[in-house]
């Protein structure tokens, strides 16, 4: 059986060295084996320059990392739970999986159940969305294993971008994959259900779905004229759930060659399907500018779908949050009270009479700033009751 190779690159790959610790030497059959693979792949991570984890499970009593691995200054990340991936584990290689300013944020199956054919989802922030992400708190959710969703709070509007990798075309009425494939739009339409409504909402990934070119004329607007492929049952339930959600299949409604709307070649026929696709809530049509797929854009990261490009005309701005300045305001009931207006005028005279001897040299405008300083000063001395006002009125429950 052929086997694809991926090439191992600082790009596409972080490699994670588990619990090779001394406690478990005499204990594990071939213990000796895995340190001297382990050396191997540390060698070609310096090499390449392919970044590298390094856990320990309860290092004080199962001893640290052997010795014979040569990790350099790199700082063992320390767990309790026995398993290869724990929350915290992905956590922190979430942190570290970042290069050249992008950072990766994704969802898969559990470390027990990985296999050839597992599957997972993600999402790639270039530096600019980096930082937009992050300034707006950094929000994103492994919604399962095959659904990952980021917030990121921009102007003129937010956007919520969920990447999907939904479940094979049903053959032949098979029970257990149509209902594989139910869950997975059960679950994206509570998704969608959580989402802001005044949000941007953009779902790509691989919908293993052929939409049909027949429901360009039956699908009210939601799919385009420019489909290549013949309906199939997961086409039939990506229409009905853009169609419930009034969203677009945005690929559809571009007109390229064949080769440049197809995103996956069937291996035995040679003919080119359109199985990836990029969905857009309908009030954003007019932001799509295109989409189109690139062949030979993937690189080495062992996949045999082409790339998916679509060109969204909207400013990446994040919305920083401000601190709201007060507007300084008297409350006059208050200098009624002859008391306190006594105290108030005593005190800014005495204020104003200390800063008079430095106003000689100064222009107007000097004078005049430093004059407001001197009557704020005051005002938070003598008048306390003035900023719990203003406060007050801010929240609405000032009573006039």
């Amino acid at each position: 059986m052929a086997q694809r190779v991926t090439p191992l690159s600082r790009q596409t790959s972080i490699v994670l060295l588990c619990d090779i610790q001394e406690k478990f030497r005499p204990v594990i059959k071939y213990f000796s084996q895995i340190v001297e693979t382990s050396n191997k792949l540390l060698q070609a991570c310096k090499i390449l320059d392919v970044p590298y984890v390094v856990t320990e499970q309860y290092p004080k009593g199962l001893g640290r990392t052997v010795p014979e691995l040569d990790i350099g200054d790199t700082k063992p990340f320390e767990k309790t739970l026995f398993s290869m991936c724990t929350p915290d584990v992905l956590s922190y290689i979430k942190e570290q999986v970042k290069v050249n300013g992008y950072t990766f944020i994704y969802s898969g199956s559990p470390s027990q159940l990985l296999s050839k054919s597992a599957y997972g989802a993600a999402i790639c922030l270039g530096p600019e969305a980096t930082n937009a992400w992050k300034n707006s708190d950094a929000q994103w959710e492994a919604v399962s294993s095959r659904i990952v969703t980021v917030r990121i709070e921009c102007r003129p509007v937010t956007i919520t971008i969920i990447a999907v990798y939904a479940p094979i075309n049903p053959s032949n009425g098979v029970k257990n994959d149509i209902e594989t494939c139910d869950e997975f739009y059960k679950i994206l339409q509570e998704t969608i259900d959580k989402t802001h409504k005044s949000d941007m909402i953009m779902i790509m990934g691989d919908f293993n779905a052929r939409v049909g070119v027949e429901q360009a004329n039956t699908a009210g607007g939601t799919v385009g004229k420019h489909a290549i492929d013949k309906q199939n049952q997961n086409g039939s339930r990506l229409v009905d759930f853009c169609l419930f959600n009034s969203f677009i299949v945005t690929n559809t409604f571009f007109p390229h060659k064949t080769v440049h709307q197809g995103t996956w070649m069937h291996p035995k026929t040679k003919q080119w399907h359109m199985l990836d696709y990029i969905l857009v809530n309908h009030k954003f049509r007019s932001s799509v500018q295109d989409v189109r797929a690139h062949r030979d854009a993937t690189g080495g990261i062992g996949t045999d779908h082409n790339l998916l490009r679509a060109k969204i005309r909207l400013h990446l701005k994040c919305r920083r949050k401000t601190e709201e300045k007060y507007r300084l305001r008297l409350d006059q009931s208050k200098l009624t009270d002859d008391c306190l207006l006594s105290a108030f005028q005593i005190e800014l005279a005495n204020e104003r009479k200390a800063i008079r001897r430095d106003n000689k040299t100064l222009s107007v405008n000097e004078k005049f700033t430093n004059f407001l300083t001197v009557f704020e000063n005051v005002v938070d001395t003598t008048l306390e009751t003035i900023k719990a006002f203003i406060k007050a009125e801010k929240n609405g429950s000032h009573q006039k």
